[in-house]
């Protein structure tokens, strides 16, 4: 101020600039979730061989659903390890250091489920497979942590999950590729293989990064709970860290948001029984099948990319109810798949509205979540989300299975639970009205230098 005349403020810094100050960060974040793509059981590149080889042993999808069900239990409980990731950091290394021990994580639970495929003809390989799953969901809780910490600040967290989902996009395009070779050849345990060695890419990246851009691996803010306090003070910190987790569990923005991704994630027309209707009743074998997966990554790829582009421009009220018809549209799409051509006309649009849905779902839980607690209740957030979708794993084979004792159709089955999918995912405009308001100011240049500058 000068002379009673106030002076306009600084103008924010532009998109480009803090993309390049972003640029470790997101490189670091995208490589964490291409790994993901593959690693991850119950989606990645061991699923489509882990329900053929027990399909084709004869087990019904009730079973299978069920097992894939136990295998994503860890992305139910993510919120345990949100607090140990915001709570307790390991070393200097912080957050980073529990993105390094879940994949390390990751790695030991595909090389046990590797072993017992070729040792114990797969007596085991649910319970290796879990703590493989757990790995990965650990090293997802730290990654979102991180890029909430760098990126809600920056107001770009719509743009860093663009890059992540993007890269996760472009792994299922080869995973799914893969996956076919392996479920038509019958080689599940050399994608267990695959995915643990994949597991040491994340590892050589931190390490990189580690030496040419430490701030991206080292957090400089003093931990919440050091390892230098003593023993009690630990645990009276930590006891008030679950006291903060009880309070944004009953809180209106996590019970609201939830409860909207719960409803989004609930489709009871899952992917295993998309699969054993493709393979099974409509005749495509399972490499075309994973070529299928593959073309559906393609667009989701390319909308990840748009997405990034878009998602300053529109306000959220708005992409809120974008993604809602956007669940339903990818669900009843699937009324149209009755071959090889129309599969690959439905897939393409499947993948692109899939991922316009669930980037819209999770930069919504981005912008709401506090940052000194992001791993926590981001990880709450995604727990919900994730408990849907596992449950939905379930109900939808049962549902199919009894369906077609009901119509003792398969074909009728398989459209009943398409229209079924539509109907749930259309209950979120129930708790549209009730969602937290939705902050799309932007930030100013001190808050950004000071973030990207850490």
């Amino acid at each position: 101020m000068k002379n009673g005349a106030t002076t306009d403020p600084p103008p924010a810094p532009s998109t480009w600039l803090l993309w390049q100050r972003a640029l470790p960060f997101a490189t670091l974040f995208g490589v964490v979730y291409f790994v993901q793509g593959f690693a991850e059981p119950t989606a990645g590149l061991v699923s489509q061989p882990f329900v053929d080889s027990f399909s084709s042993a004869g087990f019904a999808a009730t079973e299978i659903g069920a097992w894939l069900g136990i295998v994503g239990l860890p992305w139910s409980i993510k919120p345990l390890a949100g607090l140990m990731i915001d709570f307790i950091p390991l070393g200097r290394l912080g957050r980073s250091g529990w993105l390094l021990l879940g994949n390390l994580l990751s790695i030991v639970g595909y090389g046990c489920a590797a072993l017992t495929l070729l040792l114990a003809g797969g007596e085991g390989l649910v319970a290796a497979l879990l703590l493989a799953s757990s790995g990965v969901a650990i090293a997802d809780v730290a990654t979102d942590a991180l890029a909430i910490s760098r990126g809600q600040p920056l107001g770009i967290t719509g743009q860093l999950q663009s890059v992540q989902w993007g890269a996760l996009s472009l792994a299922g395009i080869l995973a799914g590729e893969l996956g076919g070779y392996l479920a038509a050849s019958n080689r599940l345990g050399l994608g267990m293989v695959v995915c643990a060695l994949l597991g040491l890419l994340v590892i050589a990246v931190q390490l990189i990064l580690r030496v040419l851009h430490p701030a991206v691996i080292v957090e400089h803010a003093p931990p919440v709970i050091s390892s230098d306090e003593p023993t009690a003070a630990r645990a009276s910190t930590l006891g008030e860290a679950y006291r903060q987790l009880i309070l944004a569990a009953q809180s209106r923005l996590v019970i609201t948001t939830g409860l909207f991704l719960f409803l989004w994630s609930f489709n009871p027309f899952s992917t295993a029984v998309l699969q054993s209707y493709a393979t099974d009743i409509l005749g495509l074998d399972e490499q075309f099948y994973g070529r299928l997966i593959s073309v559906q990554c393609l667009a989701m790829f390319v909308t990840a990319c748009v997405y990034g582009i878009i998602c300053r421009m529109v306000a959220m009220r708005v992409l809120v109810h974008l993604s809602i018809a956007a669940g339903i549209a990818c669900t009843l799409a699937y009324w149209g798949f009755s071959g090889a051509t129309s599969g690959v006309i439905v897939t393409l649009f499947v993948g692109a509205a899939y991922m316009l849905g669930t980037l819209i779902q999770l930069d919504l839980a981005a912008r709401v979540v506090p940052i000194r607690s992001a791993g926590t209740v981001f990880a709450l957030l995604m727990a919900i989300s994730n408990s849907g979708l596992s449950a939905s794993l379930t109900v939808g084979g049962f549902l199919y299975d009894q369906l077609f004792l009901w119509t003792e159709s398969r074909h009728a089955a398989f459209h009943l639970l398409v229209g079924i999918g539509g109907l749930s995912t259309s209950l979120c405009w129930l708790v549209v009205p009730f969602l937290p308001p939705l902050d799309d100011r932007p930030i100013s240049p001190a808050k950004a230098a000071d973030v990207t500058e850490t």
